[in-house]
C-alpha cells in the first residue's frame, strides 16, 4: 500500500527522472514509513540533504469508507493498530490503522444507530450503546457479543471504559448516568441523576475517582463515582445542549464542546472557565485532547476539524476540510501523530502530523536570488555560469540553464531558500501516505 501510494504521489519525478527520486521523492516521504526507513541512508554523511522541522501540518492520509451510514464515533484501540467505529447503519467496524482496510465483518446486534463504541483499557473488549436503549459488550479479537445491558428507558447517547476497564458508565436521553460491572453487566449502584435533560456525553477521568457529564440542559457536572453523588454545582455557561466532554490527561482540564458553536475549557479544581474557543460556525459535536495534553481537537456541524493550543486557546493552523457532511467524531492516535475523524458522510479519515518538511541539498546549487516560490513558474535570476541552477519551471522543477534538473520541489506553493551553502527547500507537507 505505500509503495503504491508513494508512486502515486511521486509518479512525476519518477516518469520524467527516475534517477531524482532518491532526491526529489525519498526525503520527502514520512520517516514513518517502511520506505523511508528502508531506502534512506542511516547515516547522515552519506544523505545528500539535512532534514530539520518545520510547523506541523495535518494531512488527509486516508479515507476509509464501507459504512453505508453516517459514523457516529471513532477511537483507536490503545496500541494504536486498529480504529474502532460505530455509525447510523446500526454496525460497528474495526479497521487497520496503518492500512486503511476493514478488519473482518462489521459487528451486527444493535437494533438501531450505534452512537457510541469504545475500547476497553487493555484491548479486549468493546462496548456500545444505541437507539435500541441497550448496552453491548463485544470480544474485540472475535467480534463476539458477549453481554447485552438493559435498563435505560431512552437512547443510550455514550459509553466509556474506567482507566481500570472494571466498570461501564452509560448516559441516556432519560437523564440518568449508569455504572455497569464490566464483566458481568451487573449495575452497580443506584442510577446517579441530578440533570434536568437528557445527558449526551460522559467519561470518566484519568484516576477513575471522577464521572464528567454534558447535558441538554446546557450544564456540565462532575460526580463522585464511590458515592454517586455531584461535586459541588454545575459548570455553567454554555447557551445551548453539550453534546461533547473530554479530560485532559492529567485530570486538571476539562474540555466541552457544545450546540452553541464554542468550546470551553474548564479548570476542574476552580470550577473555572480558562478559555471560551470560537471559530466554528456550527454544532460542536466533538473535542478530544492530545495524548501529551497540549493540543485539544475538536469537530464540528460545519463539516471541519479545528485544533487548538491548551496553552494560548489559539487556533493552531487552517481547519481540516475534506469531510462533506457533519463530523461528529474525532481522536489521536495513542502517539499523537494519527488523528481519525468520523462523518455523515459515511465515512472514516486518516490525518497525519508531518513536520521533516525542510530539506537543505549539499552540496547546493549556487543561485544568485535567496529566495523563490514554487510552482507555477516562479524564476530565479542567475547571472552566473550556466551550471548553476536557474529557474523553476511550471511542474515545479528547479533547473539550471542548460535546462538539467537540479531538484523537484513535490509541493504547490513549496518555498526555495538560498542560506550561504545551504539551499533548502520547505513545503506543507501534501504526502499522502
Amino acid at each position: 500500500m505505500e509503495g503504491i501510494q508513494f508512486i502515486q504521489s511521486f509518479s512525476h519525478v519518477i516518469l520524467t527522472a527516475a534517477s531524482h527520486t532518491y532526491i526529489s521523492a525519498l526525503p520527502f516521504s514520512p520517516p514513518r514509513t517502511l520506505l523511508y526507513q528502508t531506502y534512506i541512508p542511516k547515516s547522515v554523511s552519506e544523505r545528500p540533504w539535512e532534514v530539520s522541522q518545520s510547523d506541523e501540518v495535518w494531512f488527509c492520509a486516508r479515507i476509509l469508507p464501507g459504512h453505508t451510514g453516517g459514523v457516529r464515533s471513532v477511537t483507536f484501540f490503545p496500541d494504536g493498530s486498529k480504529i474502532i467505529s460505530s455509525s447510523k447503519d446500526k454496525t460497528i467496524r474495526i479497521w487497520d490503522a496503518r492500512l486503511g482496510l476493514a478488519i473482518g465483518e462489521p459487528l451486527r446486534s444493535h437494533a438501531g444507530i450505534v452512537f457510541c463504541a469504545v475500547i476497553s483499557p487493555n484491548g479486549s473488549r468493546i462496548a456500545s450503546c444505541s437507539w435500541d436503549q441497550s448496552v453491548r459488550m463485544w470480544n474485540a479479537d472475535t467480534g463476539d457479543l458477549i453481554e447485552t445491558i438493559n435498563g435505560h428507558t431512552r437512547t443510550v447517547c455514550s459509553v466509556d471504559y474506567s482507566p481500570d476497564g472494571s466498570r461501564i458508565v452509560s448516559c441516556s436521553e432519560d437523564g440518568e448516568i449508569r455504572i455497569w460491572n464490566a464483566n458481568t453487566g451487573e449495575l452497580l449502584g443506584q442510577p446517579i441523576l441530578g440533570h434536568t435533560q437528557g445527558v449526551n456525553c460522559v467519561s470518566f477521568s484519568p484516576t477513575g475517582e471522577l464521572l464528567a457529564s454534558g447535558s441538554s440542559d446546557k450544564t456540565v457536572r462532575l460526580w463522585d463515582v464511590q458515592k454517586g453523588c455531584i461535586v459541588d454545582d454545575p459548570l455553567q455557561g454554555h447557551r445551548n445542549r453539550v453534546y461533547s466532554i473530554a479530560w485532559s490527561p492529567s485530570g486538571i482540564l476539562l474540555a466541552t464542546g457544545s450546540r452553541d458553536g464554542s468550546i470551553r475549557v474548564w479548570h476542574v479544581q476552580t470550577r473555572q472557565a480558562i478559555f471560551e474557543l470560537q471559530g466554528h460556525q456550527g454544532d460542536v459535536t466533538c473535542v478530544v485532547f492530545s495524548p501529551d495534553g497540549s493540543k485539544l481537537a475538536s469537530a464540528s456541524w460545519d463539516e471541519t476539524i479545528r485544533l487548538w493550543d491548551v496553552y494560548s486557546g489559539q487556533c493552531i493552523g487552517n481547519p481540516l476540510r475534506g469531510h462533506n457532511d457533519i463530523i461528529q467524531s474525532v481522536a489521536f492516535s495513542p502517539d499523537g501523530q494519527l488523528l481519525v475523524s468520523g462523518s455523515w458522510d459515511k465515512t472514516l479519515r486518516i490525518w497525519a502530523i508531518e513536520k521533516p518538511r525542510k530539506i537543505s541539498l549539499k552540496p547546493c546549487p549556487k543561485l544568485t536570488t535567496p529566495t523563490g516560490t514554487l510552482p507555477p513558474s516562479s524564476v530565479i535570476k542567475n547571472t552566473g555560469p550556466s551550471d548553476y541552477a536557474d529557474h523553476a519551471d511550471e511542474d515545479g522543477w528547479i533547473c539550471a540553464t542548460t535546462g538539467e534538473r537540479v531538484v523537484w520541489v513535490p509541493i504547490p506553493g513549496g518555498h526555495v531558500n538560498l542560506e550561504g551553502d545551504s539551499l533548502t527547500i520547505e513545503g506543507p507537507g501534501k504526502f499522502i501516505l
